[in-house]
């Protein structure tokens, strides 16, 4: 652990406000050299001061008691299971355990648990057990229910001889937007009680779905509409249920890892201030950003610099989101000859993309030359090549007015090569018409992938050269999936296998993205995605998944993805992929943006005995936890990786505990990380830190270094920000710092 430690070693304890040097001679043999090497700091306080300083008063190493693992306790009499339940908490990352009787929640509870009282279940309550549960509620527990009952009437709520149909229904805290039910539902009508709050409402404010109440200490929510679903997963009713048992019974994450990387259109944000939206993304706990590039004004490039700055600040990695053949509008005003041409002889304005001939290699050549000069003119982090593809996701011969490419360059190159006009090929009264010569129709599909292939190779290898300019440059490239839906890789001219390969041309992390086609088959789509996938991979090869958070079609509850139904889509994701893209920072709701930290941490195995917290985690957490003025502890050595009530946690598996801080510590700490800590420790006068990052990482420390070594090698620190504590950038990659 003292590597490099000197014959003397320097201890400073403070007495009285001042500082003390006592300064030991030892005896440096072999087996001290080893004893030395491998002591924790704290044990090493403890063996060498007081020795040599009887009148010290040095702080006792104890332990107290770490936080435990949220439960959602299943109150079931019947004996029965519910997976729709018990799917939607452990999405929160709580333990779901049955509990047959009110006795045992009672012998269960922790801190921070909830009850779950299907309603099904609370009619079979005695009386006796209405008033164990009563006593629990009013003693603090949070308790979660439905449907008319004894209990719910213990709990103030009153009903009225009426049935309410509900087909639709209004959030409070989103009330614009409808919830749209599958099917409609039917309910006693209920009012709260006079200090309770309305949730959810039919019409309006008086027409009570979800309500929210006290009970002595205790809180409790009740649905009109059952928490029982069968199979029907609980996001196609009640999408909101994990947002108000958060807030309003107050069940606080133990563990939150880093949000997902969120795609920044300028053109949605170009009237908020640079600043304002970082500060919003280091909020939510984002340390990664998709920023767009395909424009060029003087507004943009000004908001781009104060963006980029801003957010390397607050430890925010920024890449160049590029959507080829989509160049900018600039480009396409610019280059009429080069402008795409569709099936139909249209120009290739589809959507929101203006699409440019990258087949055509003068025009290949100068948006290459183009992307060169925007990689220079910002300090990007890395590139995101997105969306690289031919139009449309439709077929060729039914919408040719969507089917490209079309461009001269493009026809030529394939009748020099098959001595035919593309364009007849897809033309119903040609004599090798699709209709007539399916083989040559196949032909055509196939050349337009080789040739989108080629495009790409291209791409690729100019990026790869771009990094010997910018080595820190991370890579990656966004496409559509053909797993879950094949025919969009003859629609769009996509060959994953292909696309796949040339990892090993110029290595980038691949993000695949679900077409529109395959959204009506709901969030466990992703697991499905990712295993087929990762079938194609090596078991270390790393990707992840991107989601449209869009406006869909009618059938799903709510316009876009949101609350439980995303939540879920994220669970489902992970199971299979590293990590998760979100498009986009204006399309995610603020109140899903707060809680996606806690979502990314649910997979994490954690164990609290005694005075030890024993966990299991695939990515880097925070751990939320007051530490009152004691240091945390990991693996039986001293951490430097903590800020306020918050430990930084590496993954693997680990133990913790919290120590009594000795005096013999430097006063610098890790605050925040944008990489993945794999070991750090307190060592001479300062602290050494291991890591890896795709992307440079933003090291937060919580004062200014007086030195600065990255891989042995010495660098210069960063002043001091206004915060009073210092971001270092260190390069991409895997390396050990030493900051004194």
């Amino acid at each position: 652990m003292f590597n490099g430690l000197p014959s003397r070693i320097e201890l400073y304890l403070k007495i009285d406000s001042s500082v003390k040097i006592f300064t030991f001679k030892a005896k440096l043999v072999k087996l001290w050299s080893a004893v030395l090497h491998c002591t924790p700091v704290w044990l090493l306080a403890m063996l060498v001061l007081p020795a040599c300083a009887a009148s010290a008063s040095v702080p006792p190493v104890t332990s107290r008691a770490l936080p435990q693992v949220s439960q959602c306790l299943i109150l079931s009499l019947s004996g029965r299971v519910y997976p729709q339940i018990a799917e939607t908490f452990s999405i929160l990352g709580c333990q779901v355990r049955y509990c047959a009787t009110p006795q045992v929640v009672s012998h269960s509870l922790g801190a921070h648990d909830c009850c779950i009282l299907p309603g099904s279940e609370a009619v079979r309550l005695t009386r006796a057990q209405v008033s164990e549960m009563t006593r629990l509620i009013k003693s603090g527990l949070p308790l979660i229910t439905d449907s008319y009952s004894v209990i719910s009437m213990a709990l103030g709520i009153s009903y009225v001889k009426q049935r309410v149909t509900l087909s639709t229904y209004h959030w409070a805290r989103r009330p614009i937007e409808p919830i749209r039910l599958a099917d409609a539902s039917t309910f006693t009508r209920f009012f709260a009680p006079p200090s309770g709050k309305v949730l959810a409402y039919g019409k309006d404010a008086n027409d009570a779905v979800i309500i929210a109440g006290e009970l002595g200490a205790g809180k409790f929510i009740y649905s009109g509409l059952p928490l029982d679903t069968g199979t029907t997963p609980l996001y196609v009713s009640l999408p909101y249920l994990l947002h108000d048992v958060v807030d309003f019974c107050g069940l606080p994450p133990m563990f939150t890892a880093a949000a997902p990387d969120y795609y920044v259109d300028w053109g949605f944000h170009y009237t908020e201030t640079p600043e304002t939206i970082v500060a919003q993304l280091a909020d939510a706990a984002v340390t990664g950003v998709y920023f767009s590039a395909w424009y060029d004004s003087t507004d943009y490039k000004t908001f781009a610099r104060r963006f980029i700055a801003a957010a390397h600040q607050r430890g925010i990695a920024v890449y160049c989101w590029c959507e080829f053949p989509m160049v900018g509008e600039s480009f396409w005003r610019q280059h009429p000859e080069w402008r795409e041409i569709t099936a139909a002889g249209t120009e290739a304005h589809l959507d929101w993309r203006f699409l440019m001939a990258l087949e055509d290699p003068d025009c290949l050549r100068a948006v290459l030359d183009l992307l060169s000069e925007k990689i220079s003119a910002f300090d990007w982090d890395g590139v995101n090549m997105a969306e690289l593809y031919y139009e449309s996701p439709e077929p060729a011969v039914t919408s040719p007015g969507k089917f490209t490419p079309m461009h001269p360059s493009f026809r030529r190159a394939y009748q020099t090569r098959f001595g035919i006009d593309p364009l007849k090929i897809l033309s119903a009264d040609s004599p090798v018409s699709w209709r007539k010569r399916p083989d040559l129709y196949k032909q055509l599909l196939t050349y337009r992938t080789s040739v989108l292939n080629g495009i790409m190779a291209s791409v690729l290898q100019h990026l790869l050269e771009l990094r010997r300019q910018h080595p820190d440059l991370a890579l990656v490239v966004s496409q559509m999936d053909t797993c879950l839906d094949p025919t969009m890789g003859e629609r769009l001219g996509i060959d994953l296998p292909r696309l796949c390969a040339l990892r090993k041309q110029c290595p980038f992390l691949l993000s695949l993205e679900d077409p529109y086609t395959t959204w009506h088959l709901g969030p466990h789509r992703f697991a499905t995605l990712g295993r087929l996938f990762r079938a194609h991979l090596s078991a270390m090869e790393p990707f992840v998944i991107t989601f449209n958070i869009v406006d869909r079609w009618q059938g799903a509850p709510l316009p876009r993805p949101s609350g439980l139904e995303l939540f879920t889509q994220l669970r489902q994701a992970l199971l299979y992929s590293d990590s998760v893209y979100l498009y986009a920072w204006n399309t995610v709701s603020a109140e899903d943006r707060a809680m996606l930290p806690q979502i990314m941490a649910a997979d994490t195995i954690c164990t609290t005995e005694a005075n030890t917290l024993r966990y299991t985690a695939k990515r880097p957490l925070l751990l939320h936890m007051p530490l009152e003025g004691r240091l945390p502890s990991l693996d039986g050595i001293f951490w430097p990786c903590w800020r306020d009530d918050v430990v930084l946690l590496p993954v693997g598996t680990h133990e913790l505990t919290t120590i009594d801080v000795p005096p013999v510590l430097p006063s610098l700490h890790i605050e925040a990380c944008s990489g993945a800590i794999e070991h750090a420790r307190y060592v001479t006068a300062g602290i050494q830190l291991s890591y890896t990052s795709r992307t440079r990482c933003y090291l937060r420390l919580s004062g200014v270094p007086k030195r600065l070594r990255i891989d042995n090698h010495e660098r210069v620190s960063i002043p001091a920000d206004a915060a009073g504590g210092t971001t270092i950038i260190c390069p991409s990659g895997s390396h050990t710092i030493e900051v004194q």
